[in-house]
């Protein structure tokens, strides 16, 4: 199956400068819902970060202060642009802003203690792909978010749990360990 990660760049570089006012409302819903079940401590990548809107959240929640470093690391250039200004101001040198994408993601093993990644596996034409290589670079849990309507996306219960919905995402949490031991490893090359 063909990647598709150069529409997505394409799309979410023309959109950028009205992401924040057509999803924000509906980001922060899911954010609110996974945060409220993991303290985040450590370092910390958000894949597909966007316009760094779950970094304001953090700060405004005052959910950024045992956080060591946090990187923001997204596909669109226009994006991240939104992304460091924001991470400019809330920041105070912890952040670091990264053009790169979910399925190649240019970290070593093990680099984070968290990685959250909201509506970005289901952009994917290989989002199993892009949760192992979450898993790859992290230590702790992995959480992300899902659309409903994606096809199989009940397959990713078999290495993690649901731990919040909306109308139309699934939020889930994979422990690090037990899903790179159980199937996952196995199932995907």
């Amino acid at each position: 199956m063909k990647d598709n990660l150069p529409r997505i760049k394409s799309v979410y570089d023309s959109t950028y400068d009205g992401y924040d006012e057509l999803y924000g409302e509906e980001q922060l819903i899911k954010y609110t819902m996974a945060l409220r079940r993991i303290k985040l401590k450590g370092r910390i990548l958000d894949v597909g970060c966007g316009t760094g809107l779950l970094l304001e959240f953090l700060e405004s929640q005052a959910l950024f202060s045992d956080v060591e470093k946090y990187v923001c690391l997204d596909i669109s250039e226009g994006m991240l642009s939104l992304a460091f200004k924001r991470s400019k101001r809330l920041c105070k040198g912890k952040c670091l802003n990264v053009l790169g994408d979910a399925l190649h993601l240019p970290f070593p093993e093990e680099s984070f203690d968290f990685t959250l990644s909201f509506t970005v596996l289901d952009l994917l034409n290989k989002p199993l792909m892009g949760l192992k290589e979450m898993l790859r670079v992290t230590r702790e849990a992995v959480v992300i978010s899902l659309l409903t309507r994606l096809k199989n996306w009940t397959d990713f219960l078999r290495f993690g749990k649901e731990i919040g919905r909306t109308d139309k995402d699934v939020i889930l949490l994979f422990n690090v360990k037990q899903a790179l031991d159980g199937y996952l490893r196995k199932s995907i090359p």
